[in-house]
């Protein structure tokens, strides 16, 4: 290899934790914008040099293993499809339940009371 471009790759490397440890700090906005503009232009120069744009080397990530989720059984299934409403139909269920409620309370007569029901005429009293 060029040992004009190992020292820019080096020189590029080294800018790029510079610009990494402000980023860390808190560091930006236009107190970035040199550190920023400085590794570009040695990019740049990277790039010219080598005849190959500058690819920063990447760590090798540490691969986790997945564990497979247990199913549930089938009978939890159709317990969960019995417990209630899905998400989506709630809110359809709540204003059905209201317009039940306003039907009931608007209709007068009746009566109802806390319980939802009526006597019929004559033995309420």
């Amino acid at each position: 290899a060029d040992p004009a471009v190992e020292a820019l790759r080096a020189r590029v490397a080294a800018q790029g934790d510079a610009v990494r440890a402000l980023k860390a700090r808190g560091v930006g906005g236009l107190d970035l914008k040199p550190a920023v503009d400085e590794l570009l232009r040695l990019k740049a120069l990277f790039a010219e040099a080598s005849g190959t744009p500058y690819d920063a080397p990447r760590k090798p990530r540490k691969k986790t293993k997945k564990r497979p989720r247990p199913e549930p059984a089938p009978e939890a299934k159709q317990e969960a499809a019995r417990e209630g409403p899905s998400k989506k139909e709630a809110p359809e269920r709540e204003a059905e339940n209201e317009t039940e409620k306003e039907r009931k309370g608007a209709g007068g007569g009746g009566g109802g009371g806390a319980w939802g029901f009526s006597l019929p005429l004559g033995l309420g009293g």
